[in-house]
Order: structure tokens, then sequence, then C-alpha cells
């Protein structure tokens, strides 16, 4: 009986050991699917490309809300390393419900464009690779 036991311990022990671990399925299927989202975004979406030229590293989102109201007002401030040869736009997404109050790149009062929820904004001058910039974007709105 006894080394029935352990014989059937060490047959399941193999058989666990000879599995793949859940943790390292999801690191090659997450990477794999980065890698197939950021060609999508390219082929798709050209302009999330803008995108894809910069590594956030912070975000601070600032929010005024109220319990008596769906109206919001607030900011977001985002801080990113340019990773592309040169970085002539930031681009980002907001809500179409939400109304754009001022747009502030390094500290200075910018100009920006907007297509439904794409905000683009071009710094005053043409950021190279490895140098840090910060954007605030200030809004206001309904949200859906």
């Amino acid at each position: 009986m006894k080394n029935l036991i352990i014989g059937s311990l060490f047959f399941v022990s193999s058989l666990l050991n000879a599995q793949e671990h859940f943790c390292a399925k999801a690191k090659k299927t997450s990477a794999s699917q980065l890698i197939s989202q950021q060609q999508r975004a390219n082929l798709l979406v050209p302009q999330i490309s803008h995108e894809l030229k910069y590594d956030v590293k912070f975000v601070h989102l600032m929010l005024n809300v109220e319990r008596t109201t769906k109206f919001i007002s607030g900011g977001v401030k985002t801080v990113a390393l340019v990773t592309a040869p040169s970085l002539d736009t930031f681009a980002c997404l907001l809500h179409q419900n939400h109304a754009i109050d001022s747009v502030r790149f390094n500290g200075m009062l910018m100009t920006f464009t907007r297509k439904d929820s794409m905000v683009k904004v071009a710094p005053a001058v043409s950021l190279t690779a490895g140098q840090t910039f910060t954007v605030i974007v200030y809004y206001q709105g309904n949200p859906p």
C-alpha cells in the first residue's frame, strides 16, 4: 500500500512538472498580443502611431466631482519620454463629451487640434529621443 501511494504521488508530480506554468503562458500571450496590437495600430488607425513615439512615465488625474451632478472638470498631467528619433506631435484621446479648456506643453499654453476623440498638440520645438516632456490637458463635461 505504501509503495502504491508513493508511486501515485511520483506520477502526479511528474505530470504537474511537465505542464507549462500559467504565468509563463500569460507572458508569452501578452507579448505576442502587444506586438499584434502595435501592428494593428499602425495599419488600422494611423493617428495612434503618434502615441508609439513616446513612453508614458507618469499620469496624474485631477478630477473635480460632486455627488449631486454628473458634471466633472479637471485635468490630466502626462509625463513622457521621447522614444522616436524626433517628436513633433503629442496625441491623446479624450471623450467627445468633454470640452477642452486649455492644453499646456512643458508649461506653455498651446493650441491643439481635435477630431472626435483624438487630440493633437504640436510642441513649440520638435523634441528628440531621450527628452522628457509634460503635457497637461484641462477639460470639463458630462461623461457618457
